[in-house]
């Protein structure tokens, strides 16, 4: 049974005076939705408090461990995530774990609310189809533009934002959740009556969920009991803002296209050709026509105007299909076919562009959570000014390099990261900045830490992965021959053996590990959490 907190913990939560001042319930059958109040500041009580969301899948054995889960973004929903995706966990887990999701400050149910757009739902939903978008790094005109439109929306989310609390929502911040969070349970005595003398963390963290982790074990290790980090990120650039780290396997992720296109064969894959190359010949023709001779889409089915579907709609296509390949990668084969014949309406509809949220005759229209602006302003309060993209010859050499480290995706990542940060001026209190390095001591002290990687990951490349499992020693690496965004999406029997086994045991591989993945793109059938994981850039 999937439910919000178990009313054990609600019942503590609402007699504490210091650091949960109240409990808000909400419950609908199966159920029970707790949103629990948190210091803003925890060196600042006077700064006020927010509201923190968590689920939690019962294990059958009432004295079950917990697992904390984060799948990413910074902005996508641990809440969402679990409700769509519980059993997948289990598969990697085992089932004898309670299993919870929490949406971190500023993400989706949890406070504060972060948008530059309070007083226009519209607003924010015209900008955010232009934020972020990949940029032409061809035409300086297109790389001046995307500077100077990132630059107006950090001035307005600045000034939109001025009493909102949005300073607090940073990933320090998230990590002292995470501790409050753990001493709330261990101080209930819920976990069969015999809590430890330290509260002590079990977590799974993947992609950004992993800087959410290293954190945690550079700002409290004492506290870490296990630590799963999959597709962990180069905190250290991280922390810069510039995103400069993420890309150097990036083009062969899409180059795996070609390869497994090719050996899956016509039958398996859509854009079949009889040798790799013939199949990335076909795949960059497409790119180039989509420029030269874009489609524009009137079917009513699909958009409720006429849109182009256009290259960087294209472009982002692809940097979602790479995260994971089992998945994605026959419908992105289908989808150029689809385009190679005329037919651009998947891409013109993934744009956003031609769609109106407008609801129906007689229906509320619900308010929609907003990724991008969360995202945006989470990694900017991280980045705490270091992003030193001040200028557009600054950034116009930002995107020479990203471009350089991938044909494929570099163009979208340059558009996605830090130049959104430039004017960006919300400025986390010191309690909550962090430089983006553990200290030799906090990280001598922490205990080992599971890392898992790809062979080949699209925006966590392998060398990452090992950067951080040397940065916390003890630790050890599990690779699996695969690609995709996380182990996750590559499935391997073997590597999930690894994992029950630290889980259990604290058990980690000695010298790292390698793993063989059970199937792989266009031929196998299970795309592990590919299926739930939410798209983000």
């Amino acid at each position: 049974m999937l439910r919000i907190i178990d009313r054990v913990l609600v019942a503590y939560l609402c007699l504490s005076t210091s650091h949960a001042a109240s409990t808000r319930r909400r419950d609908n059958g199966a159920l029970v939705t707790s949103f629990d109040q948190v210091p803003l500041d925890y060196e600042d009580l006077s700064a006020g408090t927010t509201e923190i969301a968590f689920i939690k899948k019962d294990a059958e054995d009432p004295s079950a461990e917990d697992i904390l889960i984060n799948p990413g973004g910074p902005s996508n929903s641990g809440v969402q995530f679990l409700l769509a995706g519980a059993s997948l966990i289990e598969q990697n887990f085992g089932s004898q774990y309670n299993l919870i999701g929490f949406d971190p400050r500023g993400v989706n149910n949890s406070g504060p609310t972060l948008t530059c757009f309070p007083e226009s739902e519209a607003a924010q939903t015209v900008f955010g189809h232009k934020l972020g978008l990949p940029i032409d790094s061809n035409s300086s005109s297109a790389i001046a533009t995307a500077y100077e439109l990132a630059g107006g929306w950090g001035q307005w989310c600045t000034r939109a934002n001025t009493k909102s609390g949005a300073q607090y929502a940073n990933t320090p911040a998230v990590a002292a959740d995470l501790l409050h969070f753990i001493k709330l349970r261990q101080e209930g005595e819920i976990n069969g009556g015999k809590p430890s003398e330290v509260a002590m963390l079990r977590y799974y963290g993947l992609s950004y969920g992993s800087i959410i982790g290293t954190t945690f074990a550079s700002l409290y290790p004492e506290n870490v009991g296990r630590m799963i980090l999959d597709a962990p990120i180069d905190m250290e650039d991280y922390y810069t803002g510039q995103s400069r780290q993420n890309l150097d396997d990036a083009d062969a992720t899409v180059k795996a296209f070609f390869k497994y296109c090719h050996a899956a064969g016509p039958d398996a894959c859509a854009l079949y050709e009889d040798s790799e190359e013939g199949v990335e010949t076909r795949f960059r023709k497409v790119l180039q026509d989509t420029i030269n001779e874009p489609l524009v889409v009137v079917d009513p089915y699909f958009v409720q105007m006429p849109t182009v579907a256009s290259y960087q709609a294209l472009q982002s296509i692809i940097l979602q299909a790479t995260f994971a390949p089992i998945s994605r990668f026959p419908a992105l084969a289908q989808l150029f076919v689809g385009l190679e014949r005329g037919n651009g309406s998947a891409v013109a509809k993934s744009s956003g562009f031609g769609t109106l949220t407008t609801a129906s005759a007689g229906e509320t229209k619900s308010k929609e959570y907003h990724m991008e602006e969360p995202r945006l302003i989470i990694l900017c309060n991280d980045a705490n000014g270091r992003s030193n993209l001040s200028s557009i010859a600054a950034f116009e050499k930002q995107v020479e390099y990203l471009v350089d480290q991938s044909h494929y995706l570099g163009e979208s990542w340059a558009g996605a990261t830090g130049v959104n940060c430039h004017s960006l001026d919300l400025k986390s209190p010191k309690s909550q900045q962090f430089s983006g390095l553990p200290s030799l001591a906090s990280k001598n002290k922490s205990a080992p830490i599971l890392f898992l990687s790809n062979t080949i990951d699209p925006t966590s490349p392998l060398q990452g992965a090992k950067k951080m499992t040397e940065l916390f020693p003890g630790s050890a690496l599990v690779t699996v021959e695969g690609v995709g965004h996380g182990t996750v999406t590559a499935p391997s029997k073997c590597a999930m053996e690894y994992i029950q086994s630290y889980l259990a045991w604290g058990t980690i591989p000695l010298g790292n590990a390698t793993c063989k993945p059970d199937s792989v793109p266009f031929v196998g059938k299970n795309g592990g959490w590919g299926t739930v994981l939410h798209p983000v850039y």
